[in-house]
């Protein structure tokens, strides 16, 4: 059973969550008040979900943006993919969910709301690969969505390759979509999923 507390503190809000037996602390932070230390730990996350989700597949079939074929080809693209989302999240209204196990980082969300909507769109969802199979995704997009009063869906894309996402969203009631507005995604490589909020 989870059990989910709600302190808010300026600008952060901490939620302490019990997922199965091991404590989890889930942090609510807007994204220009993150520090280095904070970045170069959700960086670390990001490269290391994205190898696992895609260890067994041809580089040409992830992105045809990744210039080579070498394991340093992969990593400069998600260098680069990770430094421009990081940009336009620090100069925008984003937010993060930081989940932490005894100080170490083990998932996060990365989110907005749509422009004009009530939707929430989450750009990066990563659960550390030695953490998967916990509650810790599940209690990621239950504190995301709790984060913002009076939303009506949520949506995101996840790579068309990556199965084990496809299931874990399905399960937490994501369904397909082929468009939003003001949401551009390339369906080349990737699907679009929503989940609709019940107020």
């Amino acid at each position: 059973m989870q059990k989910i507390n709600l302190i808010m503190t300026g600008l952060l809000i901490f939620f302490s969550v019990e997922v199965r037996a091991s404590p989890i602390k889930l942090n609510v932070i807007q994204a220009p008040t993150m520090n280095s230390f904070q970045w170069h730990a959700v960086n670390d996350l990001w490269h290391t979900s994205f190898y696992n989700a895609y260890k067994d597949l041809p580089f040409d079939q992830i992105d045809d943006d990744i210039k080579g074929t070498s394991k340093k080809a992969l990593a400069d693209y998600l260098q680069r993919r990770f430094d421009k989302y990081r940009l336009i999240a620090t100069q925008g209204s984003y937010s993060l969910v930081l989940a932490y196990k005894d100080e170490q980082l083990v998932g996060y969300t990365l989110y907005h709301i749509l422009d004009q909507q009530a939707i929430i769109h989450i750009d990066h969802f990563a659960v550390d690969p030695d953490y998967q199979g916990q509650g810790i995704g599940k209690a990621l997009l239950e504190v995301t969505i709790k984060s913002m009063p009076k939303i009506v869906a949520v949506v995101l894309t996840t790579r068309i390759p990556n199965k084990s996402a496809q299931i874990f969203y399905r399960n937490q009631g994501f369904y397909e979509l082929t468009s939003i507005d003001n949401l551009i995604f390339d369906s080349r490589y990737s699907i679009l999923l929503r989940k609709d909020i019940k107020l």
